[in-house]
């Protein structure tokens, strides 16, 4: 089992637990739109008494929220990798020295 999938079971049955011996109260409605019927989400199955109280909806709405988050993470953390190599390269001087030599020909037959 994936670690992840097992902190999310444990989180589920201390949720369920405490439920049950009254050390955490179920409330009547969605933290966020006063839906009724709200349904526990755990931001971090490694604390797994913190919790989110929504509705189907917006429980549904966090988790796509949460999805894009993960997935844009590893192309973020690339593309700042390729602008770190990029700049440390040199690359960006000799890009800077080519566009200087072109606008200089540019002004020299401009000029003449």
């Amino acid at each position: 089992m994936p670690k992840n999938r097992h902190l999310k079971n444990v989180a589920r049955s201390r949720t369920q637990r405490a439920i049950e011996t009254r050390q955490l109260i179920r409330p009547d409605q969605c933290q966020w739109c006063g839906g009724l019927s709200p349904e526990a989400h755990h931001p971090d199955y490694a604390k797994p008494l913190v919790i989110l109280w929504l509705c189907r909806q917006c429980h549904g709405l966090q988790h796509q929220v949460e999805n894009r988050q993960e997935r844009a993470m590893p192309r973020v953390a690339a593309q700042r990798q390729r602008l770190r190599e990029y700049f440390s390269d040199g690359v960006i001087d000799a890009e800077i020295r080519n566009a200087q030599a072109l606008l200089d020909r540019f002004l020299v037959k401009r000029a003449g």
